[in-house]
């Protein structure tokens, strides 16, 4: 099954994340397993490189790529809510999307994992919370049939929901990364226009003598004074 979505975004979006042409149109035709696995990866290595680009601090991508993804106290998506990089549903989406990947990658039996049974046998309150999470933006499907809507969007057609809710998060970190990049050489090429006119000065008046309700001189690591 293809979902329908815009070739040349997609292009756009596999280009920007180093990924194979038709990558990204092609996990939705993975087996249930691989198309979890292989989502969560791209997410986990999509996000940081957004953390990089925001910082402009590209020799960190080995420091976030080893940081939990999902950790709400100190992973990945702790910078991101943080920095509000991505909406609160983009987050949530993420944060469950880790919930089923961690469940399937220990145990290689998983391999055949059904979407369809797991999420078909959750109770109603389990399917309405799961298809909240993880349906970020798909309406409907219409087939000759029928027309699925709600939550039996999740139940008879989770592939396409998760598929479709993985590309709007993909968007938007990429946006994100167009929006840090140009910001970076805004302030890149400001700091080179000021220090070839002259070099730059920290006087005693910039230097603030407490921050908060501490001292700026306890907040040093070894506690130096600003000179007089």
């Amino acid at each position: 099954m293809a979902m329908k979505q815009g070739t040349d975004d997609l292009a756009a979006l596999e280009e920007a994340f180093g990924l194979p042409q038709k990558f990204i149109d092609g996990l939705i035709n993975e087996d249930d397993w691989s198309l979890i696995i292989k989502s969560h990866a791209l997410l986990e290595s999509a996000c940081s490189g957004m953390l990089c680009h925001y910082f402009g601090k590209y020799e960190l991508i080995d420091i976030f790529a080893h940081l939990d993804m999902s950790n709400k106290k100190y992973g990945k998506i702790a910078f991101i809510s943080a920095l509000k990089l991505l909406s609160k549903a983009e987050r949530r989406f993420i944060s469950e999307l880790s919930e089923l990947r961690n469940m399937l990658v220990h145990n290689a039996s998983n391999v055949t994992f059904s979407l369809e049974n797991y999420f078909s046998n959750a109770t109603k309150e389990k399917q309405e919370r799961y298809h909240s999470a993880l349906n970020l933006r798909l309406k409907k499907i219409s087939t000759k049939t029928e027309v699925i809507e709600g939550v039996n969007l999740l139940i008879k057609e989770p592939k396409s929901v998760i598929w479709s809710s993985l590309t709007q998060c993909l968007s938007s970190i990429y946006i994100q990364d167009i929006f840090s990049i140009k910001r970076n050489e805004l302030i890149s090429d400001a700091l080179k226009k000021i220090k070839s006119a002259r070099p730059i000065e920290i006087k005693k008046e910039d230097i603030p003598l407490t921050v908060g309700s501490k001292s700026f001189a306890s907040l040093t690591r070894d506690g130096i004074k600003p000179a007089p």
